[in-house]
């Protein structure tokens, strides 16, 4: 079905949004959100169509989003994780099979399996309309927790444009976390990009990047952070 480019915008702002906060969306959880977003849209009524439209623009336009199916759905995911599907570590594509397909990657065919099943445990979490406007980066920055931060650090840095670099920093780290880096390579990442070394080992620092981490939305969690998916099972215990 061919919507109008107006509604198209929203369908891959819909699905651009998920895969950033959740890392795969299922299409029924994409239309789901979808009509909660843009509830305007009554043209959009099937979350096959919305799917069938989004893949049509992806092919003309950049998006965050790639299809990738189990035996059971058919997802969007995050466009890191289909392209290290189909490539190797050292960035090539991967071979293909006596039939002409590609042999793709079994560790991350098994996240992505993994990733599902976490999703179905953790089941779909609606997220804020803010979330869809400013995006993955720009609402992480919001938090108190990175504007806590971004604070420390600028106190500590010998710049001019300390409060710049700051910030710079704390975009850096919620980058990271959304692409699941390595917490101690990223404590490194911030020497280099202006941190002097004596404060990497800090206690602060690290339990402010902990708390900034506990707070960003978790793919594992489909989109609730550690501390929102830590009282939430507290909830159902209690």
């Amino acid at each position: 079905m061919n919507y109008s480019d107006e509604t198209v915008e929203k369908i891959i702002q819909t699905f651009d949004t998920l895969v950033n906060f959740c890392g795969m969306v299922t299409l029924d959880d994409a239309y789901a959100q979808f009509k909660e977003w843009f509830p305007e849209a009554t043209e959009v009524d099937m979350a096959e169509d919305m799917w069938d439209d989004a893949i049509v623009a992806s092919r003309s336009m950049e998006v965050d989003f790639r299809p990738w199916q189990d035996s059971s759905h058919e997802y969007a995911i995050h466009e890191m994780l289909y392209f290290d599907l189909y490539h190797t570590e050292d960035g090539d594509e991967v071979e293909e099979d006596e039939y002409g397909q590609p042999v793709v990657s079994p560790q991350v065919e098994g996240f992505l399996h993994a990733l599902a099943d976490c999703h179905d445990m953790a089941g779909r979490q609606p997220l804020s309309r803010k979330m869809m406007e400013l995006g993955y980066t720009r609402w992480g920055l919001s938090l108190p927790e990175a504007l806590e931060l971004m604070e420390w650090l600028a106190e500590r840095l010998e710049s001019d444009y300390a409060a710049e670099d700051a910030l710079s920093m704390v975009a850096m780290l919620i980058t990271g976390h959304q692409n699941m880096d390595d917490a101690s390579r990223l404590v490194y990442t911030l020497h280099a990009l202006g941190l002097p070394e004596e404060f990497l080992g800090s206690p602060n620092l690290l339990d402010r990047m902990m708390q900034l981490f506990n707070a960003l939305p978790s793919w594992k969690n489909n989109g609730l952070s550690a501390a929102e998916m830590y009282a939430k099972n507290q909830g159902l215990q209690a």
